[in-house]
């Protein structure tokens, strides 16, 4: 399975992100621009830039990545996947 950097390039490493609470298809997206998919709970991070091609990014594995996965609800309510989710973007 291919890393994201090995997806985005150098270009991955000390870029922003830019966060989206849902994702809509009518909305073009561009690289590293993060997506919350609520059909299956996943988080995807596009791989290029003008993505408009009307396409869920479960299904459009050439434009977008898998983030994170949908965690399993832990003890307390805390998904485990939205956990490692903040230590990646704010650790």
């Amino acid at each position: 399975m291919a890393t994201l950097t090995d997806l985005l390039g150098s270009t991955f490493s000390g870029l922003g992100f830019t966060f989206y609470p849902s994702f809509n298809l009518a909305t073009v997206y561009n690289k590293n621009d993060v997506v919350h998919y609520s059909t299956n709970g996943n988080t995807y991070v596009a791989i290029a830039n003008g993505i408009s091609t009307g396409t869920t990014p479960d299904l459009d594995t050439s434009n977008w990545a898998l983030f994170v996965p949908k965690g399993d609800t832990g003890g307390g309510g805390i998904t485990t996947g939205k956990a490692i989710a903040m230590a990646i973007v704010f650790g």
